[in-house]
């Protein structure tokens, strides 16, 4: 990362995901590493893979260590009952120790959003390439904001999950889908012209948690917000104008007579 960024701190910016700013160049980038409903999946395979594959060594280990008992049936039925016993303990034990971990190390949805005046680009699971927003669109500025819907691939899941998978994923009721709504805007039009026109589109983001959608949603609002082109105001001078308000030739008297008029 090139040294021109910093990390921007402000009592309402959450700490995380960290928001990196380039004051000289007015650029941001919000990296992000997102459990999702997915995430949480996996993770579950894995740590009831890891179960299983603890309790069949387990299993294993009991026969050859039970080798002295010369009937198959009592032997059998000690190493099943040392299985059975080690199920017991793997079953919670695992996915409470691994879940989380797997979740968010080994199996998160990772993504980038840059921000510069020009443009807003990310790359996320969601599309097999980067995606581009450009922030003016013939001569108008783009208005941006991000908000969050249910994902709908998840209700779909919950819809046909048995209640058995919708407990052993619960992540699954709280999924989101994290969107950005552009808009082009053009303040010179009539109200009925700004109505047909100023269509808005959503385009989706990012997959991610509810408990997470609020903290990232605020960062990359802030991103945006820092780097957005400024409009400087524009002050009148004597040549664009008469105040109409101000003291007159009419009102005040002068021994000149007023420039530009004849």
């Amino acid at each position: 990362m090139s040294s021109s960024f910093t990390t921007v701190t402000a009592p309402g910016l959450p700490t995380w995901p960290r928001l990196l700013f380039d004051a000289e160049k007015k650029r941001a980038i919000v990296a992000v590493r997102l459990a999702t409903w997915r995430s949480w999946a996996y993770a579950r395979m894995v740590s009831t893979l890891l179960a299983w594959s603890t309790n069949l060594l387990v299993g294993w280990w009991l026969w050859h260590r039970l080798g002295w008992i010369s009937d198959p049936i009592g032997r059998g039925s000690l190493t099943f009952f040392g299985f059975s016993l080690a199920m017991t303990i793997t079953k919670p034990l695992f996915p409470a120790a691994f879940d989380g971990f797997l979740a968010r190390q080994v199996f998160p949805s990772r993504s980038t959003v840059w921000f510069t005046p020009e443009r807003i680009a990310f790359r996320s699971r969601l599309y097999d390439r980067g995606i581009v927003l450009w922030r003016q669109w013939n001569g108008r500025p783009v208005q941006t904001r991000f908000d969050v819907t249910p994902d709908p691939e998840a209700a779909i899941e919950r819809s046909v999950a048995t209640d058995r998978q919708r407990m052993a994923n619960r992540h699954v009721q709280t999924a989101s889908l994290l969107r950005v709504i552009v808009r082009a805007f053009d303040p010179h039009r009539t109200v009925s012209q700004t109505q047909a026109v100023n269509l808005a589109r959503a385009v989706p983001m990012l997959a991610v948690d509810l408990s997470d959608a609020a903290r990232v949603t605020v960062v990359l609002s802030a991103a945006a917000a820092m780097t957005a082109r400024s409009t400087a105001s524009h002050q009148p001078s004597v040549a664009d104008g008469q105040d109409i308000d101000s003291p007159t030739a009419d009102t005040v008297p002068s021994k000149e007579a007023p420039h530009g008029i004849d």
